[in-house]
C-alpha cells in the first residue's frame, strides 16, 4: 500500500537489510510504537542505557530542529561522513527495489549503529506498527507501546481498536512487551487481553523548578521534561530498563539527564516565557492543556498555532477552552501545511480573539508575555531560531 509517497508494508525494508548483512541481527532492539509519547520514550530510556555504560543508538522522528537530530549515537548527533556512507549502502543496495526514502533510511541507521558496534538500538515506529517500514526488524529485545489516540485514521482506521491492532503488530513476543499506563480504557482492555504487561502508574507526582518528580514501586525519580504525560513516559521507559537488568540508581541518572526540545519546552528570555510543544492531535492538546491551565492559570497567553491539513483542528482547538488566549494561525511551510485562514476560520469555533500572520516569525514579533507555539513540529524550529536571536 503506498500513501503521501510512503509505502506500508516491510518486505522491501527487509530486503534491503538482508542485502546489506542484516545489520538489525548484531544489535539488541528495544521498538516503540504508540500515538503519543514515542520521542519521549526513545529520549529517556537512550538516557538510562548510556547511563548504565552501554553504547546506545537512537532512531525517532521526525526531524524537528536540524537535519537528521534524529539519529542520534549516545544521546549525541552523529557524523555526517559516517551516515553519508550508511545511506550510500543502503542506497545502493535499494536499486531496482522501488525502495521509498523512509525505508533506505531505516535500513541505513540500522547499519549505521551495527557499524559502530552499538549494544542497544532504540527505534521508533514512522507510522502504526504493523505495516511500517521499521518492523522489518528481525528480532527485538522489547517492544514498547505508548499512549494510544486516534490519529492517522485515514490509514490506520478510524478507532481505538484498529489503531491499537497496528501498534500492536510490532509485538513478536508478549512476554517481551510492555505497555504505558496512560491509555484510554479501549486500549488499556485491547492490550490486557493479549497479556502483555503495564508500566507501573508514577505516584506524588510533584511540579518543581526546572521538572518533576514522582515515585515508582517505591523509588523517587525527577524529569526534566515538563507536562503531565512525561511521568507515564518515564514509566514506560523504566520499566523497559529494569526488564534490560538496569539498577534502579543507572535509571534515576538517566532519566534526571533526559531532555527532549520542542515537548513542553518553556525558554525563558527577557521577560517572556516561551513554550514550544509539537503536540498535533485531541490527545495530545488534552495534556498540554492540562499543563498550561496549571502553569498559567491567571495569565493571558499568545499562542501560535499551525497545523498540517490531515489533523483534526477542531478537535485539538477545543482542546484548548477556557483559556485566556489570543490566538494567531500561521501555515506551516511544507507542502502538507494547512491554509492559516482554513486554520483560523476553525480556532474561532472556540476563541474569540483569532488573527493570522504570513510566518511564525511575524507572528512572533512583537509579542509579549507568555507566548506558546504549538499544532506541527514543522513551526518549531522557525520558531527556535528566532527565539535564540533575541538570546
Amino acid at each position: 500500500m503506498e500513501i503521501r509517497g510512503m509505502r506500508f508494508g516491510t518486505e522491501v525494508t527487509r530486503k534491503l537489510l538482508d542485502l546489506i548483512g542484516s545489520p538489525d541481527k548484531k544489535l539488541g532492539i528495544i521498538h516503540i510504537a504508540g500515538t503519543n509519547g514515542k520521542g519521549s520514550v526513545a529520549e529517556y530510556l537512550s538516557r538510562i542505557l548510556v547511563a548504565a555504560g552501554y553504547k546506545t543508538g537512537t532512531f525517532s522522528s521526525p526531524d524537528v530542529f536540524s537535519e537528521n537530530d534524529g539519529v542520534r549515537i549516545n544521546c549525541r548527533p552523529i557524523k555526517a561522513a559516517d551516515y553519508e556512507r550508511a545511506l550510500k549502502k543502503a542506497g545502493e543496495a535499494a536499486r531496482g527495489t522501488r525502495a521509498t526514502a523512509f525505508e533506505i533510511q531505516t535500513a541505513a541507521v540500522l547499519e549505521l549503529f551495527a557499524a559502530e558496534k552499538c549494544a542497544y538500538a532504540v527505534v521508533e515506529c514512522g507510522l502504526g506498527g504493523l505495516a511500517d517500514a521499521t518492523n522489518a526488524i528481525a528480532e527485538k529485545e522489547l517492544a514498547l507501546i505508548s499512549s494510544i489516540g486516534l490519529e492517522h485514521t485515514d490509514v490506520l482506521g478510524n478507532d481505538i481498536i484498529s489503531i491499537c491492532r497496528h501498534k500492536a503488530g510490532i509485538i513478536k513476543d508478549i512476554t517481551r512487551a510492555i505497555v504505558s499506563p496512560l491509555q484510554p480504557v479501549e486500549a488499556r482492555d485491547y492490550f490486557a487481553a493479549l497479556g502483555a504487561s503495564f508500566a507501573p502508574l508514577p505516584k506524588d507526582v510533584t511540579a518543581v523548578p526546572g521538572g518533576q518528580t514522582f515515585t515508582l514501586c517505591g523509588e523517587k525519580y525527577s524529569i526534566r521534561l515538563f507536562g503531565p504525560a512525561q511521568p507515564y513516559n518515564a514509566s514506560l521507559a523504566a520499566s523497559a530498563a529494569l526488564r534490560l537488568g538496569v539498577s534502579a540508581q543507572k535509571i534515576r541518572e538517566g532519566l534526571a539527564a533526559a531532555v527532549l526540545p520542542g515537548r513542553t519546552e518553556v525558554i525563558a528570555e527577557g521577560g517572556n516565557e516561551y513554550v514550544l510543544d509539537g503536540c498535533h492531535n485531541p490527545p495530545a492538546f488534552a495534556e498540554f492543556a492540562r499543563f498550561l491551565k496549571e502553569r498559567y492559570a491567571n495569565v493571558r497567553l499568545e499562542i501560535v498555532v499551525g497545523f498540517l491539513k490531515d489533523k483534526d483542528v477542531s478537535g485539538c482547538m477545543e482542546k484548548l477552552s477556557g483559556l485566556n488566549a489570543v490566538i494567531t494561525a500561521v501555515t506551516p511551510a511544507c507542502e502538507r501545511g494547512r491554509d492559516k485562514y482554513s486554520t483560523a476560520g476553525m480556532c474561532r469555533e472556540v476563541f474569540g480573539e483569532v488573527y493570522t500572520a504570513e510566518s511564525v516569525t511575524e507572528a512572533l514579533r512583537g509579542k509579549r508575555g507568555t507566548i506558546v507555539v504549538c499544532g506541527s513540529f514543522t513551526l518549531l524550529k522557525e520558531a527556535r531560531q528566532w527565539i535564540e536571536k533575541k538570546l
